[in-house]
């Protein structure tokens, strides 16, 4: 997911352009960092599915990205083919989904918050 600062959202909200624009910097940073990380060439190329977002949970303008990646490339083989180099396995660690809060030091969150130790914060209204 990613969410931007809160004096771009009006902006993404309106400006249909801005908000591609901001998309495909953050899809092309992340196959940048996905091609760099692997060895891969510079015709390597990632997957992505993104759903933009123009609200958020209490239904209040919040301009985000949810984003799907593989966890690799794809790059171009000689012989016409394709072949995919994948990354090393997923932190052992994963990240807390952003809406959630720890309710101890070893509680992970892997978007299934009631379930992996985490609590929905609060809506504040």
């Amino acid at each position: 997911m990613l969410s931007v600062p809160k004096r771009l959202r009006y902006h993404l909200q309106h400006d249909r352009e801005a908000l591609n624009s901001a998309l495909r910097i953050f899809l092309d940073t992340i196959e940048h960092h996905l091609r760099g990380s692997l060895g891969a060439s510079t015709q390597a190329r990632t997957g992505a599915v993104a759903f933009i977002h123009r609200f958020g949970f209490a239904l209040n303008e919040h301009t985000h990205f949810h984003v799907v990646v593989i966890d690799g490339v794809f790059e171009p083989d000689p012989d016409q083919s394709v072949r995919f180099i994948a990354t090393d396995a997923a932190p052992s660690t994963p990240m807390p989904c952003g809406s959630c809060k720890p309710r101890s030091a070893a509680a992970s969150c892997e978007h299934s918050c009631a379930m992996g130790g985490w609590t929905r914060r609060p809506v504040k209204r």
